[in-house]
């Protein structure tokens, strides 16, 4: 019997170590997942707002990569779900209005649609689209409260032939979703002539075009340099109630259009009168000497 209760004892004094122990080791990890954040460049009360399994999951994330210090948003979206190839395409400030989009609420699933170049008609540049679809639901709620949808786009050739016309149109089914205005920002990247450096040309927070069920974001040209592609960032509220588990990604499609230009339309328009009018003019010519030879051969037949 007094074997017995020192087995017992000593499996609870056991028990009991680890677990002081497993404390100890999670309150060091906690401390150490905090101060390298801290280091990083994250803000004590950015992190405040956060739970410890995500700061961990942060923590994680940047000891996976290069260690590089990148945008405190670069990690934010990384441990959401966000695929690093795309991430990188991005600048700060639109990974910024990404983690803004986001807000309070709670991602579901993150979808990340590479799609092959697509050729235009006008003048064979291809241009290449990514689109990275993210679905959320309210934490308190727990209902879906819609999609945030970002668009990052390329021109595949050296110095494409742009017009001010062209745009990124993004569509989506109406009975699904419906837009929200206030939510969009684009950007268009421009290379300089002697280098291969990107820049931002220009940022926009007020859509080119918008309707119901689809945006465009048309881009500009700037004479100093070549407009290479762009972002654009904007979010979908869900107009009913959505199943979780169901991919909706297919309900979101993105076009590029490139669009002719007005001269070029009026200048075909020209051209196409001007040869209905000379053959007007043959005709009617061909008729009237006729008509003249018919009087010439009648006043010839009296005399």
């Amino acid at each position: 019997m007094k074997i017995l209760r020192k087995i017992i004892g000593i499996v609870l004094l056991t028990v009991f170590l680890m677990t002081v122990f497993s404390f100890w080791c999670y309150g060091v990890n906690k401390d150490e997942n905090y101060e390298l954040l801290l280091e990083y460049g994250f803000t004590s009360d950015y992190l405040d707002n956060l739970s410890d399994v995500f700061i961990e999951k942060m923590a994680d994330t940047i000891r996976e990569t290069s260690g590089e210090k990148q945008a405190n948003d670069y990690y934010y979206l990384l441990s959401c779900g966000y695929p690093k190839a795309f991430l990188e395409l991005l600048t700060d400030s639109t990974l910024k209005n990404i983690v803004s989009s986001i807000g309070d609420n709670e991602i579901i699933s993150v979808t990340y649609t590479n799609k092959d170049p697509a050729f235009n008609m006008s003048d064979n540049s291809k241009v290449v689209i990514k689109r990275v679809s993210v679905k959320m639901k309210d934490k308190k709620s727990d209902k879906i409260v819609g999609e945030t949808v970002c668009v990052y786009w390329e021109w595949l050739d050296n110095k494409p032939l742009i017009r001010e016309e062209d745009f990124v149109a993004v569509k989506w089914n109406s009975e699904l979703f419906t837009y929200n205005p206030d939510s969009f920002y684009a950007e268009d990247y421009w290379k300089e002539n002697t280098t291969d450096k990107w820049t931002v040309a220009d940022s926009y927070t007020v859509l080119t075009r918008a309707t119901q069920e689809a945006i465009g974001h048309w881009t500009k040209l700037k004479s100093s340099g070549n407009i290479v592609g762009g972002a654009m960032i904007f979010s979908l509220l869900s107009k009913s109630e959505i199943d979780k588990k169901t991919d909706y990604t297919n309900k979101i499609t993105v076009e590029y259009t490139h669009q002719y230009r007005l001269t070029k339309f009026i200048i075909i328009v020209v051209i196409l009168v001007v040869i209905l009018l000379t053959a007007v003019i043959i005709v009617l010519s061909k008729k009237h000497r006729r008509k003249i030879q018919k009087t010439t051969e009648s006043l010839k037949n009296k005399d």
